[in-house]
């Protein structure tokens, strides 16, 4: 949780930066070492991207390496695009996620039951 990170807006060659929450359910015991999630995260944030798909790429790699029952990657960042051009929503956090495998299923259930109880 709260894995921090900083990127390059690919589009706006701006940065945007803020934090991964990551969780997976290990299949067979494989689990991986928090500094080896970190280092994901961090070689991924590296390149100029969109924040879509750095969260997209985060899930893969890991649902890939480890081969877990699922996985679930949210980002939360600030765009200094967002800041600086337009808008200008000081502040403004972003919030991407991508669900995998056996979490995904249960992701929607509680999608749909949060939308009912309104």
């Amino acid at each position: 949780r709260d894995l921090s990170f900083y990127s390059l807006c690919e589009h706006h060659l701006l940065p945007f930066f803020g934090t991964v929450d990551l969780l997976y359910v290990p299949r067979n015991g494989q689990v991986a070492g928090f500094s080896s999630l970190a280092k994901v995260v961090e070689t991924l944030a590296r390149r100029p991207q969109i924040q879509e798909r750095l969260t997209q790429q985060i899930a893969q790699a890991i649902y890939q390496a480890l081969a877990p029952e699922g996985v679930l990657v949210q980002v939360q960042a600030q765009h200094l695009c967002l800041s600086m051009r337009g808008e200008r929503k000081h502040g403004a956090r972003v919030a991407t996620r991508t669900v995998l495998g056996q979490l995904e299923e249960r992701h929607l259930q509680l999608l749909a039951h949060a939308g009912r109880s309104r």
